[in-house]
């Protein structure tokens, strides 16, 4: 949770309020998962600890590609790919766990990793990627 000391009155009952809403504003199910995924993208890149939070814009762009990837594109490339899920998510899908890293970046009292530039590019892959997606169908 973030330094509430900075950002409410000094009273136990504005950091009781705040901790609760914080709670109540995670989707949990989307919000856990995503937070594990990345996880294992960033176990999978060998990103470490001290890179994985804050996110940068970087990370979380090769994260929406990562976890999108058709396993039989990816296993085209060899061994030199690195470990992909066994089931890609769907581009929304991508686009429900960003949302749930930005937040987590929120609760922790963090600045959102995303520029509008960058979710712009990040849309552009997404779009892309829900193209690919269709045309296996």
């Amino acid at each position: 949770m973030p330094d509430d000391q900075q950002t409410l009155m000094s009273h136990p009952l504005f950091h009781h309020l705040a901790q609760a809403a914080a709670r109540a504003s995670q989707p949990s199910g989307t919000y856990d998962t995503a937070l594990h995924m990345y996880d294992q993208f960033c176990e999978a890149f060998q990103i470490p600890e001290a890179d994985r939070f804050p996110a940068s814009f970087p990370l979380l762009h090769s994260f929406c590609l990562w976890a999108t990837a058709d396993p039989d594109t990816v296993a085209s490339l060899g061994p030199s790919a690195g470990s992909f899920p066994q089931e890609p998510i769907s581009a929304s899908k991508a686009r429900e766990y960003l949302r749930a890293l930005r937040a987590w970046h929120v609760a922790q009292g963090w600045h959102d990793p995303l520029s509008k530039g960058d979710e712009t590019r990040i849309e552009w892959s997404l779009r892309g990627v829900a193209n690919i997606q269709a045309g296996r169908r």
